[in-house]
């Protein structure tokens, strides 16, 4: 069935795009060159699991060079190594190649197959791409638009603490299809597997189903008739209902109206937390939803959470936790007034 899946992956150079159909894909695919992208890694491995993925982009934002940014990562045990690209410059290309928006876009190395330690040295799409690995994890990746010289290879492995190797490196060219075939291969075997099997269903039971629809035509009608007929019995229940849910919109209203002002939140705050008043960096308050931003606190998590939740205004307490910058940002749900 690959006639059914088909797909083009483009590679984003510094200033255009080529293209290469590739059978038996599912999606067309944005490759943009390593030359375009800044590569950063972050260790998230101390971060909750389910808070890695914001925490990631909090950090990116302050890594950026660009003000408009995409990136593309790959973890391992809570590390991601990252590329990062000018996403107003990379959309600018894709408009000019005549490419829609909804493409799935990523770094050219983002998809190279993980190596358990060592090192690869590649021939990327406008440059020469040296990648680090150290217990699946990609450590470091340098990039040069034109081959390296030994004095610039040894000078990428000492300043990442690695010996730099003594025989001339040997460059290798990324085969894309494979990668991305591979990486696609399981859902697409699914989508096969499924097409068939549903083919199959339906002629098995078309046979019976056309039996039964005048059946269910006619108990369809009778259902409807007694439906309506219900209906007719319960109007004025139906309209007591009605003016029962307005008269719950307006007391919704009168309760929103109850809401503790912004210097009564603070202050609270300040009660509950007063080891830390000097720590407050920002505050934030709107549609019931405090947040506020620490530096450096006193207290553990725990401890804040508990002295938080033991106030009894917060209906709900979570904490996001920058251990780079050492501050933490507390969101608390307010309680319901009533």
């Amino acid at each position: 069935m690959n006639f059914l899946f088909r797909g083009t992956l483009y590679f984003q150079t510094g200033q255009a795009a080529t293209n290469v159909l590739v059978k038996g894909q599912l999606f067309d695919i944005w490759l943009v060159s390593r030359e375009s992208c800044v590569f950063e890694t972050v260790d998230l491995s101390m971060v909750p699991k389910a808070m890695r993925k914001s925490a990631l982009l909090q950090q990116i934002k302050t890594l950026s060079p660009y003000k408009d940014f995409q990136y593309s990562s790959k973890w391992e045990e809570g590390f991601a190594s990252t590329w990062i690209w000018d996403s107003a410059w990379q959309e600018k290309i894709q408009q000019g190649a005549g490419v829609k928006n909804d493409i799935t876009v990523a770094s050219e190395t983002s998809f190279t197959i993980p190596i358990e330690n060592g090192f690869r040295p590649i021939r990327g799409v406008d440059g020469f791409i040296i990648q680090i690995w150290d217990q699946k994890k990609l450590v470091a990746e340098g990039c040069w638009s034109a081959e390296p010289t030994f004095e610039d290879v040894s000078w990428f492995f000492e300043s990442n603490n690695r010996t730099s190797p003594t025989a001339p490196l040997d460059w290798v060219k990324l085969d894309y299809d494979d990668p991305f075939q591979n990486f696609f291969i399981k859902q697409k075997e699914i989508l096969q597997l499924a097409l068939s099997s549903a083919f199959f269903i339906f002629l098995f039971f078309f046979s019976f189903q056309l039996a039964d629809i005048s059946r269910t035509s006619f108990q369809i009608k009778q259902v409807q008739g007694a439906v309506d007929e219900e209906k007719l019995k319960k109007l004025a229940v139906l309209e007591l209902r009605s003016k029962v849910l307005q008269d719950m919109d307006t007391l919704e209203n009168f309760q929103l109206l109850d809401r503790p002002r912004q210097v009564e939140l603070m202050s609270a705050l300040s009660s509950s937390l007063s080891d830390e008043k000097g720590n407050l960096i920002e505050w934030s308050y709107e549609a019931g939803t405090i947040e506020a931003l620490f530096s450096e606190t006193e207290n553990s998590p725990a401890l804040i959470v508990e002295k938080l939740e033991s106030s009894g205004l917060y209906s709900s307490v979570s904490l996001d936790i920058d251990t780079i910058r050492k501050t933490v940002k507390i969101r608390m749900e307010l309680a319901d007034a009533s």
